[in-house]
């Protein structure tokens, strides 16, 4: 397979550095603009409050509306085997929705993900031996999907009565970072 730098990658090691350096690059980040839109975004303030109490009603709304098969993370633990739990673990997902949105703190646990390489459809047989040719996906936790539901929520109400600050551009209908830059 053939690197992005164009080197041949006849190794599995190789071929994993070549997918990595593909599809993990290192950009350079600008400290000032970053500092700057700290900045902005500190002048934005508003009265509106929003509880971070989870209540199991909102926890079972996030199950029902999440595909009941989709691929789990490193946890293994797909939706529809959470759904299947029941009210014994719609608390414990309550407690632990409840706690993250309180603390501001999304576990780590639930941020990890595993990366599966799949071919990019109608490549050629010559594009597949090319980094391009490939793409990832990232199949994260189930429960932390659940979390971000609840958070995803939790920002259409923010959204709703236009109180995020312009320059936020994660967890927006229409935005992203690449847009941002």
């Amino acid at each position: 397979m053939a690197a992005d730098d164009g080197s041949t990658a006849s190794s599995h090691a190789a071929k994993a550095e070549a997918f990595s350096t593909r599809f993990f690059p290192n950009p350079q980040v600008n400290i000032e603009a970053r500092q700057a839109l700290c900045d902005l975004s500190n002048q934005h303030r508003s009265g509106f409050r929003l509880s971070p109490v989870v209540t199991d009603d909102d926890v079972e709304s996030a199950l029902r509306n999440m595909g009941p098969w989709k691929a789990a993370g490193q946890d293994e633990l797909p939706n529809g085997f959470l759904r299947a739990c029941g009210l014994p673990l719609v608390q414990a997902l309550q407690q632990i929705a409840s706690s993250s949105m309180v603390l501001g703190y999304f576990p780590t646990l639930f941020r990890k993900a595993r990366v599966v390489v799949l071919r990019k459809p109608d490549k050629t047989l010559a594009q597949l031996r090319r980094a391009g040719g490939w793409r990832q996906i990232s199949l994260l936790s189930c429960v932390g999907k659940v979390i971000e539901g609840l958070v995803a929520k939790m920002t259409e109400a923010a959204e709703a009565r236009g109180v995020l600050p312009p320059e936020q551009m994660g967890n927006r209908a229409g935005r992203s970072t690449e847009l941002a830059a």
